[in-house]
C-alpha cells in the first residue's frame, strides 16, 4: 500500500526552508557577470520569443515546438479584462502612484480570482485521475475505474453556465474545440477527450467546464517537465494562475488606453488575438504600434527590403546601426517626456 502511494506521488518534491534568495532559478555567472536562468544565459534566451521565455521560466527546461502555440493562446486569452477592471488601475495612475504601485494595485484586486481557484482544482483532479489508474503514454484501454472515478468527481446531471466570475460560454465553446480538436499526443490530452466524450455519451455535463478545459491544457504542457522531477506538481496545478498574472501585468501596463487601438483590441471580450505571438501583442501594449510598424520607422529610409536583416547585413550595407538605435532611444525618451506631460504617464 505505501509503495503503490509513493508510485502516485509526481514531480519534484523541494525541502521546507526559508526562501529568501533560495530558488536558485537566477545566478551570476562569475566568469562572465552575466545572469543565468535556470543555468542559461539571459544573452541566450534573449534571442527567444517572450512566451518561450515565460514557459522556460516556469517549467525549467525549453518549450516543444508544439506547446509554443498553445503558451500564446493561454497568455493572449488572460490579456481579456472584465469591465471595469482597468478601472482602479488608471485610478491609481492618475493620482500620481508610482509604476510599481499601478500594476500592484490591480494584481492585488485579483486576489485568488474565481476561474483561476477552479482550475487548480480542476488540474488536481486531473492529475489525480491519471495517476491514481496507472496511465500512461503506453495506455491503451482506458480502465472502467477511470470512468466511474470521474463520473463521481467531474460530471454533473444540469447543463452549467459560465462557471465563474472570468468565465464565458464563448471562450468555454472555444477552449472545448481547441481540446477535443488537438492532435498531440500527449497523456493528459487524450485523457481529458475522453472524459468529454464520455460526458456527451452519459447525457451529462463536466462541472465548472470552461476551468476543466484550461486546466486539461496547462496540465498537459507541463506534464514532461512535472514527470522529469524539473518542476513540482504544485507549479503544474498553479500554471494557469501564473500565465495570467503574467498576462494581467502587461494588461495593466498600457500608459493610453483611450487611444491605444491594439490594446483595446487584445482586451475586450472577443476572441481577437489569440493565435498571435504573445511577443507581438505585448509589444502593441507597450507601444501602441505593431512591431513591424516600429522597426520600418526607423528602417524605412534604408533602402532595406527586410528590416529583420542581421546587424553584419546592415552593417555591410552601410547603415549606421547605431545611430538608428539613438535614434530610436531619443524617440522613446521624448515619447515618456510627452507622456508624462499631458498626464498619460508618472
Amino acid at each position: 500500500m505505501t509503495l503503490a502511494k509513493i508510485n502516485r506521488q509526481v514531480g519534484a518534491k523541494f525541502l521546507r526552508r526559508r526562501m529568501r534568495n533560495m530558488s536558485g532559478a537566477s545566478q551570476l555567472e562569475p566568469d562572465t557577470m552575466v545572469t543565468a536562468l535556470h543555468g542559461t544565459s539571459i544573452l541566450e534566451l534573449s534571442e527567444n520569443s517572450l512566451e518561450h521565455n515565460i514557459y522556460f521560466t516556469l517549467a525549467r527546461s525549453e518549450p516543444a515546438e508544439q506547446d509554443l502555440p498553445t503558451v500564446n493562446l493561454l497568455l493572449n486569452l488572460f490579456l481579456k479584462l472584465e469591465p471595469g477592471e482597468i478601472d482602479s488601475v488608471a485610478r491609481a495612475r492618475a493620482n500620481g502612484a508610482t509604476p510599481n504601485a499601478v500594476l500592484a494595485v490591480g494584481m492585488a484586486a485579483l486576489g485568488d480570482h474565481p476561474l483561476l481557484d477552479s482550475t487548480r482544482r480542476q488540474a488536481g483532479l486531473i492529475i489525480d485521475l491519471i495517476r491514481s489508474h496507472g496511465i500512461d503514454e503506453a495506455t491503451g484501454k482506458y480502465p472502467d475505474s477511470l470512468d466511474i472515478a470521474a463520473a463521481a468527481a467531474l460530471f454533473t446531471d444540469e447543463a452549467e453556465g459560465p462557471c465563474c466570475r472570468g468565465a464565458s460560454t464563448e471562450v468555454t465553446d472555444f477552449l472545448r474545440q481547441e481540446v477535443l480538436g488537438s492532435s498531440k499526443n500527449g497523456t493528459v490530452l487524450k485523457v481529458c477527450q475522453h472524459l468529454l466524450s464520455l460526458a456527451d455519451e452519459q447525457g451529462r455535463h463536466v462541472r465548472d467546464l470552461q476551468a476543466f478545459l484550461l486546466a486539461a491544457i496547462t496540465v498537459g504542457i507541463f506534464w514532461q517537465p512535472m514527470l522529469r522531477k524539473r518542476i513540482s506538481r504544485q507549479t503544474v496545478e498553479d500554471a494557469a494562475s501564473y500565465f495570467f498574472l503574467i498576462a494581467r501585468q502587461y494588461a495593466y501596463s498600457v500608459i493610453d488606453p483611450q487611444n491605444n487601438k491594439i490594446w483595446q483590441k487584445l482586451t475586450d471580450s472577443g476572441l481577437s488575438g489569440l493565435t498571435r505571438s504573445f511577443t507581438e501583442n505585448a509589444f502593441g501594449i507597450l507601444f501602441g504600434r505593431k512591431p513591424v510598424q516600429f522597426l520600418m520607422k526607423y528602417f524605412g529610409s534604408t533602402g532595406l527590403e527586410d528590416p529583420s536583416l542581421a546587424e553584419d547585413a546592415l552593417v555591410a550595407s552601410g547603415i549606421d546601426v547605431d545611430g538608428l538605435a539613438q535614434q530610436a532611444v531619443g524617440d522613446y525618451a521624448r515619447f515618456k517626456t510627452e507622456a508624462k506631460a499631458g498626464g498619460a504617464l508618472r
